[in-house]
């Protein structure tokens, strides 16, 4: 065949390929408008058979009470105000206790034994030539007997005594007697000072040496000493 021919061959077939899609597409256009029509048709024929509900009416709203008047509070009641506190009269202060004096020496003597008078029921040294050897050589050992007990504590005392450090700055001195009481079974009753130094620091260590002492084992109190006082002299001197 011709080239000529084959061309026009081509053309024919393409030219009636064309016209069959268009046919085809009208057709599906005009199914697809009447499809839209008959489903625009079946909504409007229901709206029209379906009657619409009418919207009940509007709830009638209570009105709103008016507020009931708050009654006024009633004023505040004055305070009447406080009176000032009375004055507090201050408190006197404390009056200073005064320390007793210790006795005079003249009211407190040393036992000594002495021969015993039978007009006054005391020891006394009166008519001592009128007595026996025998009474008078009792009263002497008596009394060696106490001075040999007193030396003992003496040389306790000695081993206790301190002189304060105080005293010593200030170079103090003094002399303090010491007053120690026997009770009825020799024993050592009370302790106090008989004599005064005229410094409270050399008398508090004058009595701190004898309390010390007493810590000691002290020789035993010889009878005739039952319920009588011996005294001690504490001596605190720098130059010695």
């Amino acid at each position: 065949m011709s080239l000529f021919k084959i061309s026009i061959i081509s053309s024919l077939f393409l030219h009636f390929m064309v016209f069959f899609l268009l046919k085809n597409l009208e057709i599906n256009n005009e199914k697809n408008e009447n499809l839209d029509l008959q489903i625009v048709s079946q909504i409007i024929t229901k709206n029209i058979q379906e009657p619409v509900a009418p919207e009940p009416p509007p709830e009638l709203i209570a009105p709103t009470p008016s507020p009931e008047p708050v009654a006024s509070e009633p004023p505040p009641e004055l305070i009447a105000p406080t009176p000032p506190p009375e004055p507090i009269a201050p408190v006197p202060p404390p009056q200073p206790i005064v320390p007793t004096p210790p006795p005079a020496s003249s009211s407190l003597n040393e036992f000594e034994p002495t021969l015993k008078d039978e007009s006054n029921n005391e020891l006394s040294s009166k008519n001592i030539s009128n007595n026996s050897v025998e009474t008078e050589k009792t009263i002497n050992n008596e009394i060696d007997t106490i001075k040999n007990y007193k030396n003992s504590i003496y040389k306790i005392l000695e081993k206790r005594k301190k002189y304060p450090k105080i005293a010593l700055r200030k170079k103090w001195e003094g002399e303090v007697v010491i007053a120690i009481y026997y009770d009825d079974y020799g024993s050592i009753s009370k302790i106090n000072i008989h004599k005064s130094s005229g410094k409270s620091v050399l008398d508090r260590a004058a009595l701190d040496i004898v309390n010390d002492s007493l810590m000691e084992d002290l020789p035993t109190t010889p009878d005739t000493l039952n319920g009588k006082i011996l005294l001690f002299t504490i001596d605190f001197l720098l130059n010695t």
